[in-house]
């Protein structure tokens, strides 16, 4: 996909539409259709910053690399209040789609 944007609600909602709904199992734990496909993150991917909460990212790929925008907030500030007088966006980049991102 070149110049595409990937974002992860974009794909979360892509994979319910073709999953079945989850359901609750007699255990109290989710399955069936999308939660059957979830998996652990792997380590080292991903985008963090220390000292922020990040959140909201978007990714598009630009030629070879993957170019990601989210907004931060510090950790010092709290939430909501933090969140709406204090944010912003942010760009990292990658050369894979799940990182790791560097702050660009």
């Amino acid at each position: 996909m070149k110049n595409g944007v990937l974002s992860l609600a974009a794909m979360l909602a892509a994979m319910a539409a073709s999953a079945a709904a989850p359901s609750l199992a007699g255990t109290g734990e989710l399955s069936g259709g999308i939660c059957e496909r979830l998996s652990p993150v792997a380590k080292g991917t991903g985008f963090a910053m220390d000292g922020y909460f990040v959140w909201c990212g978007s990714v598009i790929k630009v030629d070879d690399s993957y170019h990601m925008f989210a907004s931060r907030w510090p950790v010092a500030t709290k939430f909501p209040e933090g969140y709406r007088q204090n944010s912003e966006i942010v760009r990292a980049v990658a050369s894979r789609p799940e990182g790791p991102y560097k702050f660009a």
